[in-house]
Parts: structure tokens; C-alpha cells; sequence
């Protein structure tokens, strides 16, 4: 009975690693026009607000990446 939860929880596992990875695949692909579009939308802006603007492709990075390193940590966080 164990053996079957062990390879039910693994094939869990791997399946919220697949999501992940797709994810962060799909975050990665999207970079360019997320930066095309912060570029466009903020191109007359000064001060703060381009400050803001020149942000927004660096925080969309470290969102996908969080995804990734949540994904992770969540897959192996219970092997010790």
C-alpha cells in the first residue's frame, strides 16, 4: 500500500514540475513583448513613472523565476 501512495505522490510531483516548467517556458517566451510593450507604453514618460517603466520587464523575471524556484522547492522540500 505504501509503494502505491510513493508512486502516486511521484507521479504528482512530476506533474506539478511539468506545469512549472511550462510556465516558466511560456514567461520566457513572453519577455520580448513584455519588454517591447513596457518600452512602447512608457517611451514619453520621465521621473518616477519611467523609473516604474524600466522596472517592469525586471520584476516580470522575477516572477517566472519564483514559479520556477517555488516548483522546485515543492517537489523537494520533503526529502531530507
Amino acid at each position: 500500500m505504501r509503494a502505491i501512495r510513493a508512486k502516486r505522490r511521484a507521479a504528482m510531483n512530476m506533474g506539478e514540475l511539468f506545469i512549472g516548467f511550462i510556465l516558466v517556458l511560456v514567461g520566457i517566451v513572453l519577455f520580448p513583448t513584455i519588454q517591447d510593450a513596457a518600452d512602447t507604453y512608457f517611451v514619453n514618460a520621465s521621473g518616477a513613472t519611467a523609473a516604474i517603466g524600466d522596472l517592469i520587464p525586471l520584476l516580470w523575471l522575477l516572477v517566472i523565476c519564483g514559479i520556477g524556484v517555488g516548483m522546485v522547492y515543492r517537489q523537494f522540500k520533503g526529502m531530507t
